[in-house]
């Protein structure tokens, strides 16, 4: 009953009152660490340097993918979007109205046939585009099984392919939440997708992925470098979408730390926060951003390690 709970309630909240009280009276000594910086911890999670990659012993899953041949990297494929599902069964409810649903399609692809033959994906033939890609059209995930995937774990390692997949699946949870519009800008949709797949690999990381591990060095280094070698490399091009290297770092780290809700606040004014005063072009059109290599900027260089890096005999520049 209503009148004889309360004031268990109020007795509750007192005691825990006094516990706070008797905790602030103690001094606690040391400094006070960021979990961005405290060098034993990766937000929050011990450093590991266990395996990475899939679960041995674990079935594969039976999700059906069209036109897929069983490869190693449609396995690969197949299962990181078997576990995001899982994970997105539990989070979606939790930050957007209604229960998740599955995208309606997943498909593999060839991306060694000649260009302009291939099945259809959201609309284009497939040879030649080595890809990874949601489809708003038909609500529907693909991926290029020989050129892309494979170069992919041959670089970073199996774990960046279920980046990629994850943030494609990002893109999905953002359609159907209505996350984003036809009136977003794309960047605040790249940026929300890498930390969506950030909150997943942290999914990962913590053990509660099926079919998959991650250790919190190496292997996360490796789905980091993956998002880095996918980046706008000139930031004049209107055509760089996707966020520079930094700031798809950035995306995925909020991800990883602060969890899925934290993603859904990204928006151009977090964006354009993050970037502050840093500038975001190139002085001039001929600028490639690379520091010529003289004895000036040498120099300068030097200077600057000396300064964060004091030694009692700094080197020189001949």
């Amino acid at each position: 009953m209503t009148g004889g709970r309360r004031p268990r309630l109020l007795a509750a909240a007192a005691t825990a009152g006094l516990l706070l009280l008797t905790s602030c009276a103690a001094t606690v000594g040391g400094n006070a660490v960021s979990i961005y910086e405290n060098p034993f911890t990766v937000a929050g999670l011990p450093v590991t340097s266990g395996p990475s990659g899939p679960r041995p012993g674990v079935p594969d899953s039976t999700i059906a993918v069209e036109n897929a041949e069983g490869t190693d990297s449609d396995i690969l494929a197949t299962n990181a979007i078997d576990d995001i599902q899982q994970f997105w069964a539990e989070q979606y409810p939790a930050l957007f109205k209604g229960s998740f649903t599955p995208v309606s399609t997943l498909t593999s692809w060839d991306a060694s046939e000649d260009e302009g033959s291939g099945i259809r994906f959201c609309g284009d033939r497939t040879g030649g585009v080595p890809n990874a890609a949601y489809c708003t059209r038909d609500d529907s995930i693909g991926w290029d099984r020989t050129i892309l995937l494979p170069a992919l774990v041959d670089a970073f390692g199996p774990m960046s392919v279920v980046m990629v997949i994850a943030h494609e699946y990002g893109h999905a949870i953002q359609h159907q939440s209505g996350l984003v519009g036809d009136d977003t800008p794309t960047i605040v949709a790249e940026q929300q997708a890498d930390c969506f797949a950030g909150a997943f690999i942290r999914h990962v990381a913590e053990g509660d992925s099926p079919h998959f591990t991650i250790n919190t060095s190496d292997g996360l280094n490796g789905v980091l470098a993956a998002t880095v070698a996918v980046r706008d490399v000139d930031p004049n091009d209107p055509e760089s979408v996707h966020g520079s290297a930094f700031e798809r770092v950035t995306a995925v780290q909020i991800g990883f730390t602060d969890g899925a809700a934290a993603c859904t606040r990204i928006d151009e004014a977090e964006i354009d926060s993050r970037r502050a005063s840093l500038p975001q072009k190139f002085d001039s059109a001929d600028d490639s951003g690379e520091l010529p290599v003289t004895e000036d900027s040498l120099g300068a260089f030097t200077r600057s390690f000396e300064t964060a890096l004091p030694v009692a005999d700094p080197p020189t520049v001949d």
